[in-house]
């Protein structure tokens, strides 16, 4: 039988948008074992962590700015990923964060 996780990132005080920041708010995620199994999975999962943080952030202030916007989902992202406490997973959600600085070469 899958074993369904559903992780609460409490206390979102520190949350970028000001419609949430002064909330602490508490966000649920919920995951299965499964999606941490295989290396598509995991990033799978990573996507729907993005997705769900961007749509939460995205939900506060219609006045938040887009960087506002984005500096809330990143937070939120790494609660959960902090939460589920995962190798694999942190690692690529850490190769991921670095990929938009990296340079091409010829």
């Amino acid at each position: 039988m899958q074993k369904s996780m559903i992780l609460i990132a409490a206390t979102f005080a520190a949350a970028t948008t000001p419609a949430l920041a002064t909330t602490g708010t508490v966000v649920e995620f919920a995951f299965k074992q499964s999606e941490l199994s295989t290396p598509a999975k995991r990033d799978l999962l990573l996507d729907r962590i993005e997705e769900t943080s961007l749509n939460y952030c995205d939900t506060g202030s219609p006045l938040a700015t887009n960087a506002a916007i984005k500096r809330c989902a990143a937070d939120l992202k790494e609660q959960f990923i902090t939460a589920i406490d995962h190798d694999e997973l942190t690692l690529l959600a850490e190769s991921e964060a670095r990929a938009p600085f990296r340079t091409a070469s010829r």
